[in-house]
């Protein structure tokens, strides 16, 4: 097909009101999209239809609202579903017997477009056709190839994500092969930069005079310093072509690769980290491990200190800093606290994903939180703080990133058969942003579960593989007798105090019969006799109150127990029995000596070790052991 005759069938369908976007004409007339396309050099829809004198907006679009299963001819609007229920078959099974097909309709892939947490509509070439073609994606690369845009696949995928993607799935061909197709030569315009373009002593005065200038000149600062159409430095593109990576570069131009600007660290050893450590603490800085990474240097500081120390808080010991000075001193209580935070984290171009402020080196978990708390979600608190659509997207880079969406997937492992655990997350990425989005949405883990349906308790380990000291009525009855032969107490404090525990049994009887009480009376016993408040009220009708008014009263009452051997020890006096018991000697103990009962036993002339129950030595010598 001639030229002329294509630009005359263009027309043609124009005057006639016919669409005139690419998956309308393809249906209709393919010829005529084939024709165009076999047109060289590279003419493309677009400048198509300019030729023929009709603008991209006046065109009218056609999409249809249903895709034809060719299997049995029916119309839905997506086939997923209808191919495995009806027919049996998986998607791909279907794809390796109609490979062009598709599975969901052109109005259903327009409006799941606009519903990618990655941007599909770049900032710097809109989109003009509504849905993805073979023949749209070559138009597009054209374009950017024409506005003179590096067309490395890395350099576009910055700026036009979708459209690298696209490459693949709809023009079926890799990179270089794509833009062959538009009469691009790979090799010559992937960074427009060529070897011949510099010589090495123009990569040294380069750098030398970035030196000067006081910026860094390592791979990651200087992969940040795009220009206006989102392309890296020239010079870093030629070290990289004509080197093959950036050290061999440097190393080629004799820079000294031991200054922190080429990439070297500034902490070497344990005497530099301890210095800066104390300059930080004579600066009144604040030492918390989130505080210091935060700082431009950072993350060499406390990754150094771990080097050398073990541990942030060993090298923290090690610069002799005090444990009052190693708390976080800076919270977000208010809004505008978090939005101060993100605005530094953006000025400092530390990275805003929640994988990085979650789990990274620069990671601030409490900001993460109190932004949902304040904006509802990070992304929102990202834009209010004055972040980009680089910043948003960076802040929405997640699968999970509504409620919903955290929902879903929760629901879904669940019906798998996974158990919701945390134990059960791993490392891999998908793991990692669930959680963040979970905790970020409603505060906690267990809260997102709960919210998803599933109890915490059904795959709580204690409630998978319980470990029960009384599992049955009769179990519970039986020790109940027990303790009553052998005398020990029977009341609710004598099973979680004292020297005759068992609290398992309190708990498990009232789990099994309602009450501590419904238990004893279960066991046969007058509960009348085993309550506590009950006997003291009988035992102390006729009891006479005693008062303490001076210091040498309290140190002679306690003598007086001692040579008696009545117990002296806190919970005695508090909580003991009824004729041990003496609240006005413990207050006044606590009164006259600066409020600690054991300054008032000291004064009296008693060891502390001598008076303890043997239960609170049975405890220590455990805790000393563990």
């Amino acid at each position: 097909m001639k030229r002329t005759e294509i630009i005359r069938k263009i027309r043609k369908r124009y005057v006639s009101r016919e669409p005139l976007n690419l998956s309308a004409v393809k249906r209709e007339d393919p010829d005529l999209v084939d024709a165009v396309y076999a047109i060289e050099p590279y003419l493309g829809w677009r400048d198509a239809l300019e030729e023929a004198g009709i603008g991209y907006g006046d065109i009218r679009v056609e999409l249809r609202a249903t895709v034809e299963c060719r299997l049995c001819g029916k119309h839905l609007e997506m086939l997923n579903g209808h191919l495995t229920q009806t027919h049996g078959i998986t998607p791909d099974e279907y794809r390796e017997e109609y490979p062009d097909a598709q599975f969901a309709s052109e109005q259903l892939r327009e409006a799941m477009t606009g519903r990618l947490y990655n941007n599909p509509h770049p900032d710097y070439l809109q989109h003009w056709e509504p849905i993805y073609t073979r023949e749209y994606v070559l138009d597009r690369l054209h374009e950017y190839a024409r506005q003179g845009f590096w067309m490395d696949m890395e350099s576009i995928g910055q700026i036009d994500c979708s459209l690298v993607a696209a490459v693949g799935h709809y023009a079926e061909m890799d990179w270089d092969d794509s833009l062959r197709a538009i009469g691009v030569d790979p090799a010559e315009n992937r960074g427009l930069v060529r070897d011949d373009d510099f010589a090495i002593e123009d990569f040294r005065g380069w750098l030398q005079e970035r030196e000067q200038q006081g910026l860094d000149c390592t791979i990651g600062a200087l992969r940040k310093e795009l220009d206006p159409r989102g392309r890296f430095p020239l010079m870093l593109t030629w070290g990289l072509r004509r080197f093959g990576n950036w050290r061999t570069a440097l190393v080629s131009a004799g820079v000294d690769l031991s200054k922190p600007i080429f990439g070297g660290h500034r902490f070497l050893s344990e005497r530099e980290v301890k210095a800066e450590i104390k300059r930080l603490k004579d600066a009144d800085a604040d030492l918390s491990h989130t505080a210091v990474s935060l700082l431009p240097y950072g993350t060499q500081l406390t990754s150094a200190g771990i080097r050398f120390f073990g541990t942030w808080e060993a090298a923290l010991d090690a610069a002799r800093v005090p444990k009052r000075l190693r708390g976080k001193r800076k919270h977000y209580e208010t809004a505008n606290d978090v939005l101060h935070a993100i605005a530094t984290r953006i000025e400092n171009e530390f990275p805003l994903s929640p994988l990085e402020l979650y789990f990274g080196s620069r990671s601030d978990i409490e900001l993460w939180k109190k932004s949902f708390e304040h904006f509802g979600s990070w992304r929102k608190a990202v834009a209010e703080a004055g972040g980009n659509a680089k910043h948003g997207r960076q802040a929405g880079h997640t699968p999970f990133s509504t409620k919903a969406k955290v929902i879903a997937e929760l629901k879904r492992r669940a019906a798998a058969g996974q158990l919701l655990a945390r134990r059960e997350l791993t490392s891999k990425e998908d793991d990692k942003q669930l959680y963040a989005m979970a905790t970020g949405f409603f505060g906690t883990w267990q809260a997102a579960v709960r919210a998803s349906g599933v109890d915490p308790k059904s795959y709580h380990e204690k409630n998978l593989n319980p470990k029960r000291k009384y599992t049955d009525p009769e179990h519970v009855l039986a020790a109940i007798r027990r303790r009553r032969r052998e005398g020990q107490p029977l009341n609710a404090r004598g099973l979680t105090h004292g020297d005759h525990q068992d609290a398992a049994l309190l708990y498990t009887a009232r789990k099994l019969f309602g009450s501590w009480q419904g238990a004893i009376d279960a066991a046969g016993i007058d509960y009348r006799n085993v309550a506590r408040k009950q006997q003291d009220y009988e035992s102390m009708k006729e009891r006479t109150y005693r008062t303490y008014s001076t210091r040498q009263e309290v140190i002679d009452e306690i003598q007086r127990r001692v040579r008696e051997s009545l117990p002296i020890n806190h919970r005695a006096l508090g909580h003991g029995e009824v004729d041990v018991r003496d609240w006005p000697l413990l207050r006044a103990g606590k009164a006259f000596f600066s409020g600690d009962w054991d300054r008032a036993l000291r004064a009296a002339g008693v060891d502390l070790k001598k008076v303890q129950p043997d239960w609170v030595r049975r405890r220590k010598r455990k805790l000393k052991q563990s």
